[in-house]
Order: structure tokens, then sequence, then C-alpha cells
């Protein structure tokens, strides 16, 4: 292999002859990419990874090879009373959890939290699920992967995203955004 030549104004990046491409060193941030929503809506939560409504999806290319990707996943609304314990969620890759511990509905990267106790309150009081993973699968440079939350519980619920259930916006109900951040690190 020939030695790489180093361009005068980046001695971490260089020249791969062999590769016909500029080389990023292990580490090295190739992108940030992110999609937000603020629409409001519901869906029907089943046992099965649910996608919600409105769908928290976003497709990137990858700059690189072998690239990991951080993926950060926020997402705020309203359980159906109570059962905030019952929800488990997970992020998928073209169709597939990563880093879950299984593909029951009780497995999952990050569990609702509810701020209420045990009191009925399926109005006003809002949830949020705040959650990251490192996806290490790998990459093929200039071929899409799509990352997804979704949501799955022990039952059939009702779930509340950027809204909480008694109202899509007014006083004391509380409306939010939902993201999804992927950073590619090159390897």
């Amino acid at each position: 292999m020939a030695k790489p030549s180093y361009l005068p104004d980046e001695v971490t990046t260089y020249w791969d002859p062999d590769e016909g491409r500029v080389v990023q060193p292990a580490g090295t941030i190739l992108q940030v990419v992110n999609f937000v929503t603020s629409d409001k809506d519901s869906v029907s939560v089943t046992t099965a990874d649910t996608t919600l409504n409105p769908d928290v999806a976003i497709t990137v290319t990858p700059k690189a090879s072998g690239s990991h990707f951080l993926i950060q996943a926020r997402w705020g609304g309203e359980y159906y009373y109570g059962t905030a314990w019952n929800f488990m969620w997970n992020i998928h890759r073209d169709g597939s959890r990563i880093n879950a511990p299984g593909t029951n509905n009780w497995e999952g990267l990050a569990m609702g939290n509810n701020p209420y106790g045990t009191s009925a309150n399926d109005d006003s009081t809002p949830n949020f699920v705040q959650f990251s993973t490192l996806d290490t699968t790998g990459s093929t440079a200039e071929t899409d992967i799509t990352y997804r939350l979704v949501v799955s519980a022990n039952s059939t619920y009702t779930l509340w995203t950027n809204r909480c259930f008694g109202s899509a916006g007014a006083n004391g109900y509380e409306n939010f955004s939902s993201e999804l951040i992927v950073t590619e690190i090159a390897q």
C-alpha cells in the first residue's frame, strides 16, 4: 500500500490513492441530520412495534462506508391514563430494531415517564421520552438508511403525539415537537 499523501492544510484528512478518495480518521463527524415535527395526532399502539402518527423518521445517505450512527430521539405527548409503564420505545433501522434486548413488546431502549403517579389524568398532563443509541451495524456509502422511532405496549392503547389528550392547543394543555437526530461518525 502506498503512503497517504497528506493535504497541506489538514493533517488528519488524507488522500488514499488505493481507495481513490479523501479519508477521514475514525471518530470524525461526517454529518448531522435531523427531523423535527410538531404535527399533532394519535395512534393506536399495539403489542407490535407501531409507527407514530405523525411518523418520526429520517433517511440518511451515508458519506462513507463502515460508519457508526448516533441516534438521538425525543418525543412528547400523552399516554392513555395510567399506562406509561406499559410502553417500550425503540429505533428501527430499515424496519428492524437496533440495540434492543429482544423483539418482544416488553423489551426496548427506553420507557416513558409517568409524571402524575396513580391519579387519573388522561387529559392534560404530558409524558416525555428522550434517549439515544449508537448503531454500529455499519454502512455503505451513498446507500440510504432510514431510522424510525417506534413504540409498543402490552395491550392496545391510544398514544397522542406532540399534544395532550384533552386539546391540541390551549392554555393548560401542553404541545410539543418530536425529533430524531442522526450523527454519522467515521470508523
